[in-house]
Parts: C-alpha cells; structure tokens; sequence
C-alpha cells in the first residue's frame, strides 16, 4: 500500500520501527499462556497460573486472578460454589471461553486493543435462595500505583460507582476499571 488512512491507530512504535497494530491472541511456547504482544497494551492470559493482565509502560496489571464466585444470603453469611475450572477453554483471535469455569458459569474474555472484557455467563438456573451471587477478583495492583476515586462517586452502602484509575503518586493514569 502506498497510503492507509483510519479514524483512530493503526500503528504504533516499537524500539523507534512503526508497526501494524494487531490485538490477536496467539498461544505462546508456553502451554496454556496466551498473548496479544502486538500492540501499545499487550495484554496476556495465563491459564497455568489462573490470571489475566495488560502491560502499560513496564507494569502488568493482572486480574482474573483467584476468582472467587459464592452466594452471600441476607444474613451476612456466605456459601462457596466452588473452585473455578481453568481446564476446558476455546481460545480464538479475539478471545477465549473457559466452560464450566465454575459449574454452569461460564467466563468469556472478550481481548482488544489494551483491554480485557471478563463476562460471566450463566448457563442454568442458580439456587440463590435469599442472597446475591458475587464475584470476587483479587486484581494484583503493580507496586508504587495507587487508586484514584476521584471519577468515582460513593454510595451509601460503602460501594463505588464510576470509573476507578490506577495511577502512579503523580496522579498520572496508567489503568482504569
């Protein structure tokens, strides 16, 4: 091609040479691990260790990481559906199903340009009785980032709504949720 033309990147710079954007997954050497390298954000899955992450300017943010899906029932206690199942997966150029993550969930991560997209699909009916199904993530924060709530707005109930950053002491952004 003599000129390209988009409305938003089609390339960025790598060690000074421009390159073709490319949020392909593809497997890696490494059985079980996923990565979409090509890109400003490369952005990984690693079934072995049972996490996902995106990487901006040297930290790898990661979450999908010790998922923990239980019912918390009004009385303020809790009951565990499990552990999640990383085993049966299908992986393709935009993402990846892990079936039966846990039993009759589904977790569907749609991969883009710097972006995961987890869903948790609901298969069959679940036996709630009187509490909320709930997902916990224990995201993994690079170490010197912290929280921004500022484009966040607190709730009576000690919960955000909003956008979260996770930005350095400078107030610079590098994530967001």
């Amino acid at each position: 091609f003599y000129q390209q033309s988009s409305y938003g990147n089609i390339s960025y710079k790598n060690n000074g040479v421009l390159r073709t954007i490319d949020s392909r997954i593809q497997l890696t050497e490494k059985a079980g691990v996923f990565l979409a390298n090509h890109q400003p954000f490369p952005v990984t899955v690693n079934l072995p260790e049972k996490y996902t992450s995106i990487l901006n300017a040297g930290y790898e943010m990661q979450f999908n990481r010790d998922v923990n899906i239980f019912i918390l029932h009004k009385d303020g206690s809790s009951t565990s559906l499990g552990m999640p199942d990383w085993s049966h997966y299908t992986a393709g150029d935009d993402g990846m199903v892990i079936h039966d993550f846990y039993p009759g969930i589904d977790l569907e991560m749609n991969i883009g340009r710097g972006k995961i997209e987890s869903f948790y699909r609901v298969n069959r009916p679940l036996q709630l009785g009187d509490g909320w199904l709930v997902i916990r993530d224990n995201m993994k924060v690079p170490q010197g980032l912290v929280y921004d709530y500022s484009y966040s707005e607190k709730k009576e109930n000690n919960t955000y709504e909003g956008t979260l950053f996770i930005n350095d002491h400078s107030g610079t952004h590098y994530f967001y949720i």
